[in-house]
């Protein structure tokens, strides 16, 4: 039994480690899942594209999108992000598909200049007309709440990270660990247990679980005797 206890604790300090690390760092972790989108916007547009006004709507935006990023390699950042946000304006308000990939490509860019409610507003705006899409649905809906929590909207991160679960999002453990984590800094200590819950029971495989059962071991003092 006294083994048990000391390989609980032994277990513990390790995995509180590991949550701290990820809890204090959680900015890097999620802008570089933003960078995953930049190389994914391409890729995200799976719908057949009928009509030729799209298919040049779609040009322009890879042609703002090429511009930006290779501009960017020698001339000054902000100029050039400016310079894209100015000409995004003429599809952001579009409908589809067109409206999608302009609001994506333009939240990353607002989150690159650290304007989170910028961001969470272009995420969101790109979710809602997203929301038919099987792929950027739940991506969109994923990353306008790190957006908002980044701007200290945790009301807003819970709402679009439940949003992001609800969808076809693939990362469903990371987005129910972020839940948990909006969930106890809005003090909803029920609300956390039942996300990080979810992770140990439904996705014991995943590298999130470790993370879910440091804070559950928080939460509830009783695991660590399980």
């Amino acid at each position: 039994m006294a083994n048990k206890v000391l390989s609980n604790e032994k277990n513990k300090k390790t995995s509180e480690k590991i949550s701290d690390f990820m809890l204090n760092n959680r900015l890097v972790i999620m802008a570089a899942s933003l960078v995953i989108i930049i190389a994914a916007l391409a890729v995200s547009i799976v719908s057949v594209v009928s009509s030729s006004s799209s298919k040049k709507e779609l040009s322009a935006i890879d042609a703002i999108e090429y511009s930006y990023i290779s501009g960017t390699e020698n001339s000054d950042l902000s100029a050039q992000q400016d310079k894209a946000i100015e000409d995004l304006k003429a599809f952001v308000s579009k409908k589809g598909i067109t409206g999608v990939r302009a609001n994506m490509l333009l939240a990353s860019i607002q989150w690159q200049k650290a304007d989170y409610a910028a961001a969470a507003q272009s995420f969101e705006k790109a979710y809602l007309l997203s929301k038919k899409s099987t792929y950027t649905t739940g991506l969109n809906a994923y990353n306008a709440a790190a957006a908002y929590e980044e701007c200290g909207n945790n009301e807003k991160a819970a709402e679009f990270y439940q949003k992001a679960i609800d969808s076809d999002y693939e990362m469903k453990a990371h987005a129910y660990f972020n839940l948990g984590r909006v969930k106890e800094a809005l003090g909803d200590k029920d609300g956390a247990i039942a996300a990080y819950e979810t992770i140990v029971n439904d996705y014991s495989s995943d590298n999130w679980n470790l993370l879910a059962k440091s804070r559950l071991i928080d939460l509830k003092p009783s695991v660590s005797a399980e």
